[in-house]
């Protein structure tokens, strides 16, 4: 059978036009029935092009880890059981994982993140130009870590669902200046009908342009001000 010019394996002359991008998944996952579909669709994720033409990165996989070095024209993931870590990415980054981390080490653009049973870190750095963007994360089980480069101009938006269950535990913590409220208990159809309150918290960095919402069931939150070159890149 003939292979399609545009998914073979490049060559040393194409090396430049390979996706930076890598799937890992356990023996478990291998083991599988999902796992050839998972590698296949990571490798059709970006075929053929140049990094500037092929637009943003999509992959979706079923048991496996996505790691990508960068993004440049932006990023929408999602993985069935792994963990998604990108460290470079402009535009607009998209990630889902269901039971996994996801870690974004230098995102410019704008970021969706959702975590159903994992953390989610990630790291703000101040673009050329700031343009239309905006920041949410959600996280079902996991902690929340969002850094902020210094002179970045937000408004900041968190509110923290925490159980009686390690009551004290869970917390919002900020390099930045935050109002906060801690509700009342209340019981919760969500939770089959265990009590929970909501710790709110919000401040404005600057003239607040770009909004930053951080929505998290169970965990803690915690704001950090970037300092150095990589906040400036």
């Amino acid at each position: 059978m003939t292979v399609p010019a545009h998914l073979r394996a490049p060559n040393k002359e194409d090396a430049s036009r390979a996706p930076i991008a890598r799937l890992r998944g356990g023996a478990a996952a291998r083991r599988t029935r999902w796992w050839p579909m998972a590698a296949l669709m990571l490798s059709l994720a970006w075929a053929g092009g140049s990094a500037a033409s092929r637009g943003p990165f999509h992959a979706n996989t079923f048991g496996g880890d996505i790691e990508l070095d960068r993004a440049p024209e932006g990023a929408s993931v999602t993985t069935f059981g792994g963990n998604i870590h990108l460290r470079s990415a402009a535009r607009r980054v998209r990630a889902t994982t269901f039971g996994g981390d996801v870690r974004l080490d230098a995102v410019e653009g704008s970021v969706h993140v959702t975590s159903f049973g994992g953390d989610v870190r990630v790291a703000l750095v101040r673009a050329p130009a700031e343009g239309n963007r905006d920041v949410t994360l959600r996280t079902f089980g996991g902690d929340v870590s969002l850094a902020i480069p210094a002179g970045f101009s937000a408004a900041i938006d968190v509110e923290l669902a925490c159980g009686r269950y390690g009551e004290g535990s869970h917390r919002i913590e900020s390099d930045f200046p935050l109002e906060q409220t801690i509700g009342p208990w209340r019981r919760s159809f969500f939770l089959l009908g265990s009590s929970r309150r909501t710790i709110h918290a919000w401040g404005r960095l600057g003239r607040g342009d770009i909004p930053i919402h951080i929505r998290a069931y169970g965990g803690n939150v915690t704001l950090t001000r970037e300092t150095g070159a990589r906040a400036a890149r």
